[in-house]
């Protein structure tokens, strides 16, 4: 078997060892997103009322809106700074960390090192796990946001909300990859 098979190899049985919490983590994270666009329209009318009553010094951070706050506008701020980044960079910490100490903590180090792997194929399909995960992850959060936005009737656009996740998959990732 090739290296980059051997990886995938790797890759796939993390994935299979998590699919239960990773599917969680995205149910979980879906309703958050849920739960900020049921949300929008009430925070619009609030935000709205405060950018016409702001000091004269806080124009310019309001400019990129426009006047009014999309729900695309919205959702991206709220996942680039809310608890999304946060959550997501815990567990990626958590995953790579426990990527080699898990499997010592396990006593299945010692078999994983005995195949014929390079260490540098460990980490890399540690890390293309958490990768792949990550993606899911957030792939789980869209849909679960998307279909909250059809249901209450928002006009949610799936290439802004596609974006603002998008932000956060480099994001998250590095702090794994800094773990790991």
């Amino acid at each position: 078997m090739t290296g980059a098979g051997q990886v995938w190899v790797l890759v796939a049985h993390e994935i299979r060892r998590r699919w239960r919490s990773l599917l969680i983590w995205g149910v979980a994270l879906g309703a958050l997103g849920a739960l900020y666009v049921a949300l929008y329209p009430t925070m619009s009318r609030y935000i709205e009322d405060y950018m016409e009553n702001a000091p004269g010094g806080m124009e310019q951070y309001f400019e990129e809106f426009g006047g009014s706050m999309t729900v695309e506008q919205w959702l991206g701020s709220e996942f680039r700074v809310g608890i999304a980044p946060i959550a997501l960079s815990f567990l990626l910490i958590i995953m790579g960390a426990r990527a080699i100490a898990g499997s010592e903590e396990r006593k299945t180090l010692d078999l994983l090192l005995s195949n014929p792997l390079r260490r540098s194929q460990v980490v890399a399909g540690s890390l293309g796990a958490m990768a792949l995960s990550l993606a899911g992850i957030l792939v789980i959060i869209c849909i679960l946001t998307y279909i909250a936005a059809l249901i209450a009737g928002v006009d949610l656009g799936p290439g802004g909300l596609a974006a603002a996740l998008v932000a956060l998959w480099p994001l998250c990732l590095v702090f794994g990859a800094l773990a790991l």
